[in-house]
């Protein structure tokens, strides 16, 4: 009968780390041999590229890119009391332009503000919450 054969089975597993043979759990195994672990040592960083260095206009456009992925991050920690969901990580890259659409602000022309009003917009579009309200509360949460 199939119920005694489950029941078997369930009765039959051991929450100890050894197995009967004294096998080591999988928390002890190493993943890398010794020469392994001493080759990933050698590596040094003159074999990685070189950070190019970075513009202020750069900097300020990574700043408001920044700025718009703390948006969609506030939004949906405001709405879900700190607890993501499933829906968690598409309500915050469709809210950020972006992580939806890989934005790229141009300092002279996009300020905070702009970057804020837009956000605003795709909070009014997008989410199942739609409230202008919240899309306000939100840009204060980013602003403190």
């Amino acid at each position: 009968d199939d119920d005694s054969v489950v029941a078997g089975g369930i009765a039959s597993l051991s929450l100890r780390d050894n197995d009967e043979n004294g096998a080591e759990s999988s928390a002890q195994r190493q993943y890398f041999t010794t020469d392994e672990t001493l080759l990933l040592a050698e590596i040094s960083r003159s074999v990685l590229p070189p950070a190019a260095p970075i513009s202020p206009a750069q900097s300020r456009s990574l700043l408001l890119s920044l700025l718009d992925v703390l948006y969609g991050y506030a939004y949906d920690h405001r709405t879900t009391s700190g607890e993501p969901t499933v829906e968690s990580s598409w309500t915050a890259s469709i809210l950020s332009p972006t992580l939806s659409w890989f934005e790229e602000y141009v300092p002279p022309y996009d300020g905070v503000g702009d970057v804020m009003r837009w956000c605003v917009r795709r909070a009014l579009i997008y989410p199942y919450l739609r409230s202008y309200r919240l899309a306000r509360l939100v840009v204060r949460d980013v602003a403190s």
